[in-house]
Formats: structure tokens, sequence, C-alpha cells
């Protein structure tokens, strides 16, 4: 009898650790699972932020065609944005936007604001996920510095 006692609470004690070694395991997987994912968002936030402030887009004067528009781009040089590609960057569908960065699962939003803090333009709905990644630029536009967020949500 005493020894079905020992083995009944060795057995116990065994499958407490092996429940406690799963759950242990099942955390750090949900964690990781989510580092991934917000790394992958990061990286494709930096992406897209960095295509659109530091180069002219394609083709190369996309803006005085929008509908040729392959990947939308502000710059003129480096730190220094066009005005009339950040006006027709507005005037573009936020869908076909979201198709031509290949970003169709996710949320994006991007406001540009004048050195004084005034909104001037808004792209993309208002982002309120759990999962949010933004991103500020600056850029020179016609001699003033304007702020640049660009952010991105996962629904």
């Amino acid at each position: 009898m005493l020894i079905f006692n020992d083995l009944l609470l060795s057995f116990a004690a065994f499958f407490l650790v092996c429940l406690f070694l799963l759950s242990l395991w099942d955390l750090n997987l949900t964690r990781l699972q989510e580092n991934i994912e917000t790394e992958e968002l990061e990286l494709i936030a930096f992406q897209i932020s960095d295509t659109l402030m530091n180069t002219p887009g394609v083709p190369f004067q996309w803006e005085e065609n929008i509908s040729s528009v392959e990947l939308p781009g502000f710059a003129i040089e480096r730190g220094l944005a066009e005005e009339e590609k950040i006006n027709a960057f507005f005037s573009l569908d936020y869908n076909e936007t979201k198709k031509k960065w290949n970003i169709e699962r996710y949320d994006f939003q991007l406001k540009v604001f004048d050195n004084e803090g005034i909104l001037l333009h808004r792209a993309g709905p208002e982002l309120n996920h759990s999962t949010l990644i933004a991103l500020s630029r600056l850029a020179i536009v016609n001699n003033q510095t304007y702020t640049f967020i660009f952010a991105l949500g996962e629904p």
C-alpha cells in the first residue's frame, strides 16, 4: 500500500511538472509569435515610409498621371520632397495604394503636418489597432519643414 501511495504521489508530481512546463512552453510560443508579427509590421512600415520619403516614385513623374503610378514617392532628393507628389498621393485610392504596397491585410494612415503642427493632409482611417507601428519623418517642402507620420496597423 505504501508503494502504491508513493507511486501515485510521484505520478501526480510528474503530471504537475509536465503541465507547468507545457503552459510555460505555450506562453513563450505566444510571445514569440507576437514578437515576429510586430517585427514584420515594423519592417513593412519602415520600408514604405523610406520609399515615400527617399525616392521620387515609379515612374519618375507619376504625379502627372496618377493612374500610371506603380510606387508612390515624394522625394526630389533625400530630405527634400515635392509638393505636387504629396498632393497627388492624397488623391490616390486607399485600397489601390494598399494593393501597390502589398499590404492588403493591414491598415495604414499617413498624416502630413506643416512646421506649425497644422494637419495638411490625411490618408487612411483612424487606427485603433492592438498592434500599431507609427513612424515620423521630416522633409523640406517649399522651404518649410513638414512632418510625415506613417502608421501601420493589423486589425
